[in-house]
């Protein structure tokens, strides 16, 4: 066990929990009850919190939940485990996963000494340091000679079969019979759930985890069973504030890793239960816990927002403060966490130093190139404005002046309304609903607007969802006023920075938003007023049992920059792929109430008089058609109502020609369209 080197009274970690980590780690729980709440009532799995992180996690989601008035159900377990506990546990099943884990710990550690570690002799363990377990040419690894069951590997070989039967009935007690199962841990690769996943496959097993990144590693393929709550990265994004935590993750293991053991083996008991060995030890390291940072972030969640958008808001500046001091840090905040050792873990017993001295390797180029938070190393090797020239331009970090302050205060997360549009259609908007919920960005309100239909059908839709519904806002159009009305109904009910369309039959890839606003708020999409993603053409068939796909195509493969001569030819997107600037709808008005179709052609060639409209070259939105089949009662305006299209597709080109309203400055453009769609049709209709 290690020592705690973490200083109770150093302020300067105290206050980067609160004030830093506390409000990103609000998000985390927020995001983090949901999940577990929808795995659990859901799917009826079993919510387990991985040691050892999972022991700080469960308590402060335990914070939170009584913040917001709730009190965790009792059968959200922890879960004894490390990596090299499951390693063993599924031995059994799945040796070559055992001994793939162990050459990716071992593979240049003598294989006497990896043994020893292994299954765990404290008499070897006790005295320990990093030089002995690398050897630049390993001849006998103990991966090799596990795999081919060497003779020299007999104890170990023993000590493995003993601990899978141990895991396999400990886990089976935790499981309750239970199919599926819902690991909770910080993350990066997911190795233990894949390892279960490998070594279990008879139970459905998911992760919920704080992030993903695993750069280089051969298979991802337990990764669609693995859900990032904060965010999902192979390398740090200079647009991404929250990937600022790949350039020093250590930050996020220190915060929830208790002053315990790590859980590395099992017991038998003379009555046939299971012993975990340092289970209790981590449970009692709550009640001594004075980890300043872990304290300082649980002082924030005893008085956190209960608003989930305050929440969000104030997650995204606390983001961008703790980006700027990960990847630009003081000398004063590199040695600040230069008291953040490392434990090796995995049978191991020495720490790994965060800053190294000059005693880790004789030049600073060495130094960095070995230290775990690199950007730090670098604030202790060179002198202020150097240090801050080599980090910016590590991460492509814009370069200019920097206030003394550390760090600037950033802005709040924009905000974004989404509208759904909906009338008598129950199916279509559940799946619309959890579109939106799955969005990894957080902050939007999302705004249903029930266009005539009966609204008690659409409240009952709603509260049935496994969504945040604090999100949702519901209104109520009382009669039928048509889709731009809607449109502008429930734009008008919810003030934000951005707004979306979200058809109730439409559908979004999980990163739309991300991705969207994101560009709008770079500094390369500061000049457009609003972008479009690629989108993709879903065909599809109602039936008795529910939506069935037919199949999928690129919707608009050549979409590459949104002209004003292209689109006064035809309208060049959908509205679920067209994220725009509340400020750009207000200066033309909003959609036109007068068109029953074709009001989003209408409002985009209106949009492109005052503002331009950049391009995501990638299909992160989904149209959704019925076009096989009986279409005719869920069918979309564009196949079923092809007749009013085309009539009003001529009255909306008059009103341009004319100039009526605020259609000024290219009706002679809008009208020669006409014609070169007409040619247009006929050339691809003799092709």
């Amino acid at each position: 066990m290690k020592s705690d080197v973490r200083s109770p009274t150093n302020p300067s970690l105290d206050v980067l929990g609160r004030d830093v980590l506390g409000p990103l780690v609000a998000a985390y729980l927020s995001r983090l009850l949901s999940t577990c709440l929808y795995f659990d009532k859901s799917r009826n799995a079993k919510i387990l919190f991985a040691a050892r992180a999972g022991v700080r996690i469960r308590h402060a989601l335990g914070v939170y939940a009584e913040r917001m008035g709730f009190s965790l159900p009792a059968g959200w377990d922890h879960f004894w485990v490390s990596r090299l506990m499951v390693a063993k546990g599924v031995y059994d099943t799945s040796p070559d996963e055992t001994v793939s884990v162990f050459r990716s710990e071992y593979e240049h550690t003598p294989w006497a000494l990896a043994q020893e570690c292994l299954i765990g002799k404290k008499d070897v363990t006790a005295a320990q340091s990093a030089d002995q377990f690398y050897v630049d040419r390993n001849k006998d690894s103990i991966d090799q000679l596990l795999a081919a069951k060497d003779p020299r590997t007999a104890a170990l070989r023993h000590h493995l079969i003993e601990q899978s039967r141990l895991f396999r009935a400990e886990t089976t007690r935790l499981l309750g019979g239970r199919e599926a199962a819902l690991i909770v841990d910080t993350g990066w690769a997911a190795t233990t759930q894949r390892m279960l996943m490998a070594g279990w496959p008879e139970v459905e097993w998911w992760g919920a985890y704080f992030g993903l990144s695993a750069s280089g590693l051969a298979s991802r393929k337990h990764w669609n069973r693995a859900i990032p709550l904060i965010f999902q990265a192979d390398d740090v994004d200079a647009t991404r504030p929250e990937t600022a935590i790949i350039e020093h993750r250590h930050v996020i293991e220190s915060l929830f890793e208790p002053v315990a053991p790590s859980i590395e083996c099992y017991e038998g008991t003379s009555s046939g239960e299971v012993s975990i060995p340092g289970a209790r030890e981590n449970l009692a390291s709550l009640e001594r816990d004075e980890d300043p940072m872990f304290m300082g972030v649980l002082e924030h969640l005893r008085s956190a927002p209960t608003d989930p958008l305050e929440v969000e808001a104030a997650a995204a500046r606390a983001t961008r403060e703790l980006a700027d001091i990960l990847l630009t840090p003081s000398r004063a905040w590199a040695y600040c966490f230069r008291s953040l050792e490392r434990s090796a873990d995995f049978g191991r017993r020495f720490t790994v130093p965060v800053i190294l001295d000059e005693g880790h390797a004789a030049s600073a180029s060495d130094r960095i190139a070995r230290s775990l938070w690199k950007a730090g190393q670098i604030a202790v090797e060179y002198e202020r404005g150097m240090a801050a020239s080599i980090q910016r331009k590590r991460f492509g970090l814009p370069f200019g002046s920097r206030p003394e302050r550390h760090p600037a205060v950033p802005q709040p997360r924009p905000l974004v309304t989404v509208v759904t549009r909906t009338m008598d259609r129950p199916m279509f908007l559940r799946r619309a609903l959890l579109s939106v919920h799955r969005q990894t960005w957080r902050t939007y309100r999302h705004v249903i607007v029930c266009d005539g239909g009966d609204i008690a059908t659409i409240r009952e839709t709603v509260a049935q969802a496994n969504v945040d519904h604090s999100r949702i806002m519901l209104v109520d159009a009382v009669e039928n006023r048509g889709m731009e009305s809607a449109s502008n109904i429930g734009i008008r009910a919810a003030p934000s920075d951005y707004v979306v369309i979200h058809d109730d039959d439409d559908t979004w890839t999980s990163e739309f938003l991300e991705r969207s606003v994101g560009f709008l708020e770079s500094a390369r999409g500061a000049k457009y007023g609003g972008v479009t993603t690629r989108s993709t053409y879903v065909s599809e068939r109602v039936t008795p049992e529910g939506i069935r796909i037919e199949g999928q195509r690129s919707y608009n493969p050549g979409l590459v920059n949104v002209a004003i001569s292209e689109m006064s030819i035809s309208n060049m997107f959908p509205p679920i792929s067209f994220v725009f600037r509340r400020s750009v709808y207000d200066a033309i008005g909003g959609f036109d109430e007068r068109f029953p179709v074709l009001g989003d052609w209408d409002f985009n060639l209106r949009f492109l008089q005052i503002a331009d409209i950049g391009v995501l070259p990638e299909e992160l939105a989904f149209y959704h058609f019925r076009d096989v089949g009986e279409t005719g009662f869920f069918g979309n305006s564009v196949i079923d109502g092809v007749d009013k299209h085309i009539e009003y597709s001529s009255v909306l080109r008059n009103a341009f020609v004319r100039g009526d309203s605020s259609r000024t400055n290219f009706g002679s453009l809008v009208g020669a369209g006409a014609q070169i769609e007409a040619m247009r049709n006929r050339i691809l209709h003799k092709l």
